[in-house]
């Protein structure tokens, strides 16, 4: 058994936690994702417009003006309609979350290409 140590870069709400089955169902084709990150003790499911990976002991770039404020905007608004589709009536507000995940995997939950 070994430790998952990434940190994510997202833009999006929190949501209380659901099963991926039931994410994907309900978010198919509304160009949104999410992301379930935390460590072995708690874990936290957020859903997303933009994604990067930080792995430990590297940085990563991001530049504002990649996102202009029109991308944003619709962010927001498929934001607003991923929390519909979920029954989220009380949308958090989005923004950019950095969440580190620290959680404990078995050798079974690697990739067969990096377990060799």
């Amino acid at each position: 058994m070994g430790t998952s140590r990434t940190t994510y870069l997202a833009f999006g709400i929190q949501i209380p936690d659901a099963e991926p089955e039931e994410l994907q169902e309900k978010l198919h084709g509304s160009g949104l994702g999410y992301l379930h990150a935390g460590d072995h003790i708690k874990s936290m499911t957020f859903l997303v417009t933009e994604c990067h990976t930080v792995d430990l002991g590297t940085f990563r770039i991001i530049r504002p003006e990649v996102h202009p404020a029109e991308q944003v905007s619709e962010w927001i608004r498929m934001l607003r309609d991923g929390a519909t589709r979920l029954g989220i009536t009380n949308m958090r507000p989005p923004g950019w979350f950095v969440v580190p995940d620290l959680r404990a995997i078995s050798v079974t939950d690697v990739p067969a290409e990096a377990a060799r």
